[in-house]
Parts: C-alpha cells; structure tokens; sequence
C-alpha cells in the first residue's frame, strides 16, 4: 500500500475516533444533568432525617448549658407547613416548664424539606408536630403544634412518645408517598426502611388515642 494513503488512513482514525469521545462525553453530561433522579418524596425524607441526626446532636451537646431564662433541656424540631412542602426548624431547648426559652440554633438554618412531611392524623390537611430531644437523646412527639417564637408557649409538660416506641412520619410529594419510622429511644428516623400497610394502620390508630396538646399560653420575657 501506499505510504501516503496508510497516513491517510491514520488520520481518518483519530478523527474518527475524537468524535466518538465527543459524542459519549456529551451523552454522559446530558446523563448527569437530565438521567433519573430521586423522587421528591424520598429525598425529603432522607433531608429529614438529617435534621433529626443534626437536633438529637444539639440536644446532647448543650444538656444542662445555661441559658437566659434557665438552663438548655435539650432541642426541638418543629415543623410547619406550606402549600406545597414542609419547613423544619431546630430550637435550642423544648418548650417546657423550667427549661430556658427556645432560641433558634444560628449554625442550623431551616430545612426546606420539598415535599409534605405529616404525622398520622384523622383530617387530610397536613397539620404541624414538633419533635422534643431531651439532653439524654430521646425524643417525644407533639402532634399538631408548631412552635412560634413570637408567642413563646410553653406546653403543661414533655408529650412523650407513642406507647409502641415507634411514629410513622410520612412524605408527600405528589401522588408520592412514602412513610417511615421515628424510634424515639434514639431519636432515629429510618429514611431507607419503609413501614408497610399493617404498621402504618397500627401508627394511625395510636396517634388518633392521644390526647390534643393544649399550649399554657404566651410566656413573659424573662
């Protein structure tokens, strides 16, 4: 073969070859910014438990650290709702008789959570519930209350949690939803294990026996 026509076939290969890389590379970034996704639902649960992980820590942390007002009972996540998603804040303390009045934690911004985080409840609008961690890591439920640093209420006493040990907190994204467990022994919520049909119904009909938690009203400065 002719010398001139072999490097014209060298040349034909690397180009042909630099386009092959350009079309993959192109693929894998149209992968990347387009390709499949976490669904709403779970990504919000997922967040939540990190504002869970990041509100026990708080709470063991500051126990017994004075505050103005009296000393640190551990912390608070309280979550409201919006028309689309959820907003969890963390509080340093609970809203308790004796403890130091709540105060949001400057290094712990809100979580915009990007889908409807609920407790079971018998109404289908999506209704507040805070979250208390004492200084010794256990949390306890308050259904149907969302602190409101404006008002400063305190509630007669902590909640406590479910008689089982276990709350089911569901995400809503959607036609979405998944539902996972809060244990408050360790004030743990498992994003990665999904409640089935059963434990989900057992949950609903616990949390409907509670009884409303009624606030003793707006503290006075201290």
């Amino acid at each position: 073969m002719h010398p001139t026509a072999r490097r014209g076939e060298r040349g034909f290969t690397l180009l042909e070859t630099a386009v092959v890389l350009m079309l993959v590379s192109a693929g894998l970034i149209a992968f990347v910014t387009l390709g499949p996704r976490p669904p709403r639902a779970h990504a919000a649960a997922l967040s939540f438990s990190a504002a869970i992980a990041e509100t026990r820590a708080l709470a063991m942390a500051n126990a017994g650290v004075p505050e103005p007002g009296g000393p640190s009972t551990g912390a608070t996540l309280s979550v409201v709702q919006t028309e689309t998603s959820s907003i969890a804040y963390v509080y340093r303390s609970r809203p308790i008789p004796g403890s130091a009045p709540l105060v949001r934690d400057a290094g712990l911004p809100p979580f915009h959570l990007g889908a409807v985080l609920t407790l079971p409840n018998a109404t289908k609008a999506p209704q507040p519930f805070s979250i208390f961690v004492s200084s010794a890591g256990y949390a306890s439920i308050a259904p149907n209350f969302a602190y409101d640093p404006r008002e400063q209420q305190t509630l007669p006493s902590d909640p406590g949690c479910d008689e089982t040990g276990v709350v089911a907190i569901t995400a809503t994204a959607g036609n979405v939803a998944e539902s996972h467990p809060l244990e408050c022994r360790f004030t743990a919520f498992a994003a990665d294990v999904p409640l089935d049909a059963a434990t989900l119904a057992t949950a609903n009909a616990s949390i409907a026996r509670r009884a409303p938690i009624v606030p003793s009203g707006p503290r006075l400065p201290q």
